[in-house]
């Protein structure tokens, strides 16, 4: 039985039988501990190139996601491009992008879906108690499962098994979040986060300029009404 390990730890092993009873030479055991440290380095290569390549798609896939969000200047229609690009390479079952008014504390969902079918979430003034509220104020990413609050205060989570939920920020404050739920259990792990992360980054900076975009609209119009 020999050990395969890698930067001190195991990571297998290989193990030699034999037909007769004769006990394995010492070259037998230098011969099996060679092959076994080849076997080691070639395992560590192809993680490091399957590590590799998946940072190389997550990438392309980012540089994506901006060249569809980037030029979108109705908020709505920015919601539902980040949806389906999210979808790309997470479980969407249930997809939440939302505001937050810090001041205010009032909660305001842009888009919701559920099982591609869309939601009329109102909009709604949290209270200090409420884990959603919570979530805003801690303002990190949660990786939640059945046991969080999250996921037990609102009848849209039923049946729900883990989450995903991500804040978006303005200047270090809470803005909003994008929230992606599975009814499967623990469909998230800590780089799915990452990557939405860098989503919620970019669709961050897009909603902020179809906001500006808003405003600017609306100053045209009553400048045009005098």
């Amino acid at each position: 039985l020999i050990p395969l390990a890698s930067q001190q730890e195991l990571i297998g092993f290989l193990t030699l039988d034999a037909s007769s009873k004769r006990p394995f030479t010492t070259n037998n055991i230098i011969f099996a501990q060679t092959v076994v440290d080849h076997l080691t380095t070639q395992l560590e290569n192809l993680k490091l190139l399957d590590e590799a390549l998946t940072r190389a798609q997550e990438l392309i896939f980012l540089n994506q996601i901006q060249s569809s969000i980037s030029s979108i200047l109705d908020v709505n229609q920015l919601a539902q491009t980040t949806y389906q690009q999210v979808g790309r390479l997470l479980d969407t079952t249930i997809f939440i992008m939302a505001q937050y008014d810090n001041e205010t504390n009032e909660f305001i969902p842009i888009f919701a879906i559920k099982e591609n079918k869309e939601l009329n979430i109102p909009s709604r003034t949290l209270s200090s108690s409420s884990p959603l509220h919570q979530f805003f104020k801690e303002n990190v990413p949660v990786i939640t499962d059945t046991s969080s609050p999250l996921l037990s205060t609102d009848p849209v989570m039923a049946g729900v098994q883990s989450g995903l939920w991500m804040p978006l920020q303005r200047e270090n404050t809470p803005s909003g979040l994008i929230c992606t739920l599975s009814f499967q259990p623990r469909a998230y792990q800590e780089n799915d986060g990452q990557l939405l992360r860098s989503i919620a980054t970019q669709a961050n900076l897009a909603i902020e300029n179809a906001r500006l975009f808003e405003r600017i609209q609306e100053n045209i119009e009553k400048l045009q009404q005098l």
